[in-house]
């Protein structure tokens, strides 16, 4: 039985998922403004960009991490699939 209350579906060929309702378009609209906006505010308060990258790498990991529990959590159970054989 198909269950249509996924937020995001799993790709027909390869591996990983893609937003099919609202819901999952708002997550991942939500996760690009978050780390948008992450990186702007560390490059304002930030000097070199060494300094730069260890002030904002941690906040990318765990919003990435966050992402990933979340497109699990609500979508298809993903696997990998390769394209038909003629």
């Amino acid at each position: 039985m198909v269950n249509n209350n996924y937020w995001f579906k799993a790709y027909k060929h390869g591996y990983g998922w893609y937003p099919c309702k609202w819901q999952g378009w708002l997550i991942l609209f939500v996760y690009v403004m978050l780390n948008w906006f992450g990186s702007y505010y560390v490059k304002l308060s930030s000097g070199s960009g060494i300094e730069t990258l260890v002030k904002y790498l941690p906040q990318l990991v765990c919003s990435t991490i966050l992402l990933f529990v979340i497109v699990i959590k609500t979508g298809e159970k993903a696997k990998w699939t390769w394209r038909k054989k003629i």
